[in-house]
């Protein structure tokens, strides 16, 4: 039996042990091993990451996976040569190679990653995959989407943080191989730790666990007792009082759906840095690609001095998230304090307004707005769908009906999100069912309409991205609805529409579209003009250059990239296009209508070498 003291040296090096683990846990999410043996060929985990088993599970099935056998190796040797820290880069991702020295031999290394050295963007993804596999990246691509999930899910040490995780793992090296004495070790690896992560990286799981959302975030007791932070908390997460309100934020993709999940990602990548600029606000990534932001407001204040106050702070949020991004973003703000005092209570409100945000096309829009004394949600929504069928049926007061509706579904939402599903899905087919009513002889076309529906269903990750798409095609149906009873040819010219509408990126033709979707060419362009007042050029013309409208209003694209995504050729058709439409140049237009600045450049990035740490 070991004595008192050989027993309390152990103790307290399994305390340091797991103290390194949590920390490397909860602030870097990376995966840590200890690797020793004569061929350093026994790897021993220190900590392990959420994100590392997708990354190397892609590299797998895309038959990459053996080489990092080699990539280690060459690793481990020049480590040995120099017994310094080595960084090095495979395939666009990095790993920190540390020596454990004893005597100034290489008895052990820690291997650290893998990591991104900044920020992914979509040029850079493109260009790491066309690095990797020799073919161009695209989002129809099942490979490509998966590496872009992968890649933004990847943890991130920028110039800054990579020597504190260096420092840190030499500190533990020293403690692990008795180069100090353990006492003196272990508070050498404590302030690395406080000097190196305490407060300077967000600490992840804190937000999750003060909202407890059943079936969503997963049960978790809350640090919170009775409105109180404790001391760590305080020092760790940069705030000094508790959290009142929660801000649920999302990017605003609706002018490039393409790239909604890699900009969702990005932002939750990006919350703990921009909510380090706010004045006492902690965040993190929720499910279904929301970000949640928990803020406190000074005490005392009166009710409209506070609505002032949150006000002001959304809008800081949605500046920096503007800056990061390069998109606007959509904030939905709960704040149930006032009646309950309960955080979760408002995430849950935050995320119900965020989703009526979108289709009332308010960036900001409070839970408060969404609420109707002393009516229960559900029977909301069954008045509502009541309604919304009778203005089918008439053809007249669509969009109102249709409006009511998607609140009353919204509302009902976070409680019951599979029923509203179902729900939204029977009432699509129910709507199909009323303009095959309508329209006697358009059989074909109705089942296209249904199969849409259907397949935009099974597409939307989200209750309030189905939502918003049923807004659309509601509209899309309403022109039916207006069309003479009995004529094929509406069905057909709706979807070209809607087909337009979708695809205004891509290049078009009539003859192409009628392709598409298998329809007659010569049909399609004789009733085009009669139903839509233009003819298909035209009408094409006028969806993209809307589009272009709201881009330069609303981002900070170049008017170069605004050009590609709507479609134009170049950019210099598209000013001209642009000055014989609008009577003046999209920088013109951009500058009169509350300017922007002009895109962020994205940085460079070099990959595939390999340099000290």
């Amino acid at each position: 039996m070991p004595n008192a003291r050989s027993f309390t040296d152990h103790l307290n090096l399994l305390k340091a042990l797991a103290s390194a683990r949590e920390t490397l846990r909860q602030y870097s999410d990376l995966t840590c091993h200890l690797v020793v043996g004569d061929g350093f060929d026994t790897w021993i985990n220190i900590s392990e990451s959420s994100n590392q088993n997708w990354l190397l599970s892609f590299e797998t099935r895309m038959g990459q996976g053996k080489q990092r056998l080699p990539y280690n190796k060459a690793c481990f040797e020049k480590v040995c040569r120099t017994r310094k820290a080595w960084l090095g880069a495979h395939w666009g991702f990095h790993d920190l190679f540390v020596p454990v020295l004893d005597q100034g031999r290489v008895v052990g290394i820690f291997a650290l990653g893998p990591f991104g050295r900044q920020m992914p963007t979509m040029d850079l993804l493109k260009a790491q995959w066309r690095q990797r596999t020799g073919i161009e990246a695209s989002q129809g691509s099942r490979d490509f989407r998966e590496f872009q999930e992968v890649a933004l899910r990847t943890p991130v040490l920028d110039e800054d943080m990579l020597p504190r995780h260096r420092r840190f793992l030499e500190a533990l090296g020293g403690l692990l191989a008795g180069q100090l004495p353990l006492r003196q070790g272990a508070e050498l690896l404590d302030k690395e730790r406080q000097d190196g992560f305490v407060g300077s990286m967000p600490r992840r799981d804190w937000v999750r666990s003060v909202v407890d959302r059943r079936g969503v975030f997963g049960a978790s007791g809350s640090y919170l007792v009775q409105g109180v932070l404790t001391d760590w908390e305080k020092a760790e997460l940069g705030i000094s009082q508790p959290p009142q309100v929660a801000l649920m934020v999302a990017p605003d993709t609706s002018g490039q759906p393409q790239d909604a999940a890699f900009l969702e990602r990005r932002l939750q990548q990006e919350c703990g840095r921009i909510a380090r600029r706010l004045p006492q606000a902690v965040a993190e990534g929720m499910e279904h690609g929301l970000t949640l932001f928990l803020c406190a407001l000074p005490e005392g204040l009166e009710r409209a001095r506070w609505r002032g106050h949150l006000s002001g702070l959304a809008r800081s949020l949605a500046g920096l998230a503007l800056e990061a991004l390069g998109v606007p973003v959509r904030i939905g703000i709960g704040e149930h304090i006032h009646d309950c005092g309960s955080l979760e209570a408002s995430a849950l409100g935050a995320e119900r307004a965020l989703q009526c945000s979108g289709f009332q096309k308010s960036p900001v829009f409070y839970e408060d707005q969404l609420l109707t004394e002393g009516q229960d949600p559900l029977l909301r929504l069954a008045e509502a769908s009541r309604a919304l069928r009778q203005a089918f049926g008439r053809g007249t007061g669509l969009q109102g009906a249709c409006d009511e509706y998607l609140r009353a579904v919204l509302m009902a939402s976070a409680e019951h999100p599979v029923a509203v599903r179902a729900h939204l899905g029977s009432m699509g087919a129910q709507l199909v069912d009323v303009l095959e009513a309508r329209h006697p002889g358009g059989m074909e076309g109705m089942e296209s309409l249904a199969q849409s529906w259907n397949e935009s269903l099974a597409a939307c990750r989200s209750t309030a991205e189905l939502a918003l798409e049923f807004r659309r095609l509601a509209q899309a149906w309403g022109q039916l609805l207006r069309a003479t009873p009995g004529r094929k040819n509406d069905i057909d010219i709706a979807r070209v529409v809607q087909h337009l509408e979708r695809h205004y990126d891509q290049p078009l033709s009539l003859a192409l579209v009628a392709k598409r979707l298998g329809l007659s060419a010569n049909a399609a362009g004789r009733c085009f003009k009669q139903h839509t007042g233009l003819g298909f050029s035209e009408y094409l013309q006028k969806v993209r250059f809307e589009q272009a409208c709201r881009m330069l209003r609303e981002t900070r694209r170049s008017i170069g990239r605004i050009s590609m995504e709507c479609g134009f050729n170049s950019p210099s058709y598209f000013t001209r296009a642009f000055i014989k439409l609008a009577q003046r140049s999209p920088l013109a237009y951009r500058q009169s209508h509350g300017s922007l600045a002009p895109a962020l450049r994205a940085e460079g990035f070099e990959e595939g070498s390999q340099h000290g740490a």
